[in-house]
């Protein structure tokens, strides 16, 4: 920012403080989306990553009170039906990277990418 002729010093507090609490909520994301990824296949997990657009168009619905146009609707629509071909179509030897992983150790790991995806979303939202 010094090419600019700008400083950190010319940001406000509040502007400081929103912009550390969107630090710490997409870090946050981010290590719950790799530790995720250490457990499930790269493809998997970005199948639910694709998921923050529907997410934040949700929460801008109902925290920001957004105006919905019915074109906008559909393109969700299938935009989901695609999300879910593609997580459902995938069997479970192809999900599992280790054969020795848990049920249970899988499903934390679905559970993280998709806490993960919610979390971008809000942060998404907290933008605006």
């Amino acid at each position: 920012m010094l090419f600019l002729g700008l400083s950190y010093k010319s940001l406000s507090k509040d502007t400081v403080e929103k912009l550390v609490v969107r630090c710490l909520i997409s870090f946050a994301a981010m290590i719950f989306q790799y530790t995720s990824m250490k457990y499930l296949p790269l493809g998997l997990v970005q199948s639910v990553q694709n998921t923050v657009p529907i997410l934040t168009f949700g929460f801008g619905y109902f925290m920001l009170r957004e105006k919905i146009k019915i074109k906008e609707v559909g393109n969700m629509i299938v935009s989901f039906c695609g999300i879910l071909i593609i997580v459902v179509a995938s069997d479970k030897a192809s999900m599992v990277t280790n054969s020795s992983l848990s049920d249970t150790l899988i499903f934390l790991a679905m559970m993280m990418n998709l806490i993960s995806a919610v979390i971008l979303a809000i942060n998404n939202v907290l933008v605006r």
